[in-house]
C-alpha cells in the first residue's frame, strides 16, 4: 500500500502534510484540498478499485474479501458505489472513499 501511496504522492505532487491528513481522517467532503481528492483517486486507481471514474465491483470485492469477507465487501460496495461526483474527476472517488471509511477502518492507510 505504501508503494501506491508514494507513487500517487509523486504523481499528484501531494505533500506529506496532505497525505497525513488523509490518513488521520482530518478531511471531510466540504473541507478538502483538490490535491487530497486527487491523491485518493490515484490510490483507488492504483489498487484497481476504480475504472473510468466508477467503483469496480469485481476488483473492489476481490481486494477486500480476504480482509473482511465477501459478503461485507459486497455490502460496502453496494452502499457506497453511487456516491455522486462533483466539480471534477477527483470529487467522486473522494466521496466514495469517505463513505467507505465510515463503514470500516480498513480504509485508513
Amino acid at each position: 500500500m505504501r508503494e501506491v501511496s508514494q507513487m500517487c504522492q509523486n504523481r499528484e505532487q501531494t505533500t506529506d502534510e496532505i497525505v497525513e491528513k488523509i490518513r488521520s481522517g482530518e478531511y471531510d467532503a466540504n473541507d478538502v484540498e483538490r490535491l487530497a481528492k486527487c491523491h485518493v483517486k490515484c490510490m483507488m486507481e492504483g489498487f484497481g478499485a476504480m475504472e473510468n471514474g466508477s467503483l469496480s465491483e469485481k476488483a473492489f470485492v476481490h481486494k477486500l474479501a480476504p480482509h473482511i469477507g465477501e459478503a461485507k465487501a459486497r455490502e460496502m460496495f453496494d452502499f457506497c458505489k453511487d456516491e455522486s461526483g462533483g466539480e471534477d474527476e477527483c470529487d467522486k472517488p473522494f466521496k466514495i472513499y469517505l463513505c467507505l471509511k465510515k463503514l470500516s477502518d480498513i480504509f485508513k492507510y
